[in-house]
């Protein structure tokens, strides 16, 4: 192994370098994601919800009200903190609890969509569904039973064209005299339901609560994307949301029952204005604050005394007088004198023995004392001193070997 290969050190420090940014860049990556992570949430899954483009889903309904004319927002729980709906619109599943149902309850009136279909994904299209049956009707109407006791539901069979009419209180809502067909059609019944629109047997398709402004379409085929494929459908569906709005605020299609709800959250409140500026000046300091670290290794040095004490004391104090007295030139010929009698004392003489000057001139080769000494004796300033310090040096290094 040559000398070069082993001062090399065991990590390049590039590689130190790059280990660490690489670190600090996921650290902020995994909080920012993590604060994010519902917004990456796949929202298209085929479910019966507002977000759902699928044929269950009642995306086409509210992109339709959209289009009408009419505000919409999607209502992930914070809806309430920037708008006043003029409308909610729920759309619970067959496993959403009866009760966390009756608590979304707000000061707008409300539609409650019930589900009807059972669906699976199909394998072949990304956000489409397939029918695979009807949900028992005893889990539909277990939904409502924290609003009425006595909710049930109900459906025809088979696939037959609805004959729809409205009460005189809803004569405002337009009902067409021809609807595409209706796959078992749903109904609801209970002695604590107002009927809105009824079928020809009867049943309520659209009722209200008593003393409420909760509504409930029980068939959800007259609002749902492959309901509104129909034009009268459309036509239907649209009439329902104008008559049931109060007030110019947006209808607020609620999926916090369908999973994807939104609360508050510091971690994305912290990457969002106005706190965004704070949070990145915080990186900031971070990062000089871990640069100074960076450079600080090592013990730190300890606080010198206000008046030093020992010999390295005396001969800082000395060096700075002669400095600040300009005395420095002066020094050259005290330097060449210790430099005789170290040599002297390396050749086993004496400085003041006799023969002292003869040893020397008879050891010496090139440049000898006596010229050095006229050198130093001449030294006009710090130039001239370091210069004749160092023929003193050499001087004596040709003397002594270099010892």
């Amino acid at each position: 192994m040559t000398s070069s290969d082993s001062a090399q050190p065991l990590v390049p420090l590039k590689l130190v370098i790059g280990i660490v940014l690489l670190g600090v860049l996921s650290f902020f990556a995994f909080f920012a994601l993590l604060a994010y992570a519902p917004e990456f949430r796949d929202d298209n899954d085929g479910g019966a919800h507002a977000l759902s483009k699928s044929a269950i889903g009642f995306a086409g309904l509210r992109i339709f009200s959209y289009e009408a004319g009419i505000p919409v927002a999607v209502d992930r729980g914070l809806l309430h903190r920037t708008a006043v709906p003029s409308l909610a619109v729920q759309t619970p599943g067959p496993d959403t609890p009866g009760s966390t149902l009756y608590a979304l309850d707000h000061s707008e009136p409300r539609l409650v969509i019930l589900p009807k279909w059972l669906a699976v994904g199909d394998p072949l299209t990304r956000g489409r569904v397939v029918k695979a049956g009807l949900i028992p009707t005893a889990s539909i109407a277990a939904l409502l039973k924290s609003f009425s006791a006595t909710t049930s539901i109900t459906r025809a069979h088979g696939t037959a064209v609805p004959q729809l009419r409205t009460t005189p209180a809803h004569a405002d809502i337009f009902v067409p005299k021809k609807l595409q067909p209706v796959d078992s059609l749903q109904n609801i019944s209970g002695s604590d339901w107002i009927p809105v629109i009824t079928s020809e047997h009867g049943g309520m398709v659209l009722a209200r609560l008593k003393y409420s402004a909760t509504y409930v379409l029980a068939d959800p085929d007259f609002m749902n994307t492959h309901g509104l494929r129909d034009l009268a459908t459309a036509g239907l569906a649209l009439s329902v949301i104008r008559s049931l709005r109060v007030g110019e605020g947006p209808i607020g299609f609620d999926v916090t029952l369908n999973g994807f709800s939104r609360g508050p959250n510091l971690l994305r409140d912290i990457f969002a204005p106005p706190f965004l500026g704070a949070t990145i000046c915080a990186i900031f300091a971070a990062l000089l604050l871990a640069l100074h670290a960076a450079s600080s290794f090592g013990s730190p040095v300890p606080a010198a005394r206000l008046f030093a004490l020992g010999k390295r004391a005396l001969v800082e104090n000395t060096a700075q007088l002669i400095r600040m007295m300009h005395r420095e030139p002066k020094m050259a010929v005290r330097y060449a004198a210790l430099n005789r009698s170290l040599v002297l004392r390396a050749l086993g003489s004496l400085s003041d023995a006799v023969d002292a000057q003869r040893l020397l001139s008879a050891l010496e080769r090139g440049r000898g004392y006596d010229e050095v000494l006229a050198d130093a004796r001449g030294a006009k300033n710090n130039a001239d001193l370091m210069k004749s310090a160092g023929e003193i040096f050499r001087w004596r290094q040709r003397m002594t070997h270099g010892t």
